[in-house]
């Protein structure tokens, strides 16, 4: 149901903290690539693009290529 809606998921452990840290992490880079879109400043601009993790495949991708 996320996916067909267009949501991020992650999958976390709540008992051995799994992927807490990462999770945290990628949804602030969300919520900051997505406030400074909607201000019309250029995510990219910096050639060292930030790096998140694929909800899908768990692996690192760099956030340039999910586009």
């Amino acid at each position: 149901m996320a996916e067909k809606n267009g949501y991020i998921t992650e999958e976390v452990s709540a008992k051995t903290g799994d992927k807490v840290h990462d999770t945290i992490k990628n949804f602030g880079m969300n919520i900051a690539r997505a406030k400074m879109e909607k201000s019309g400043l250029n995510w990219f601009a910096n050639s060292t693009a930030p790096t998140t993790f694929s909800s899908i495949s768990g692996s690192t991708t760099n956030q340039s290529q999910n586009i």
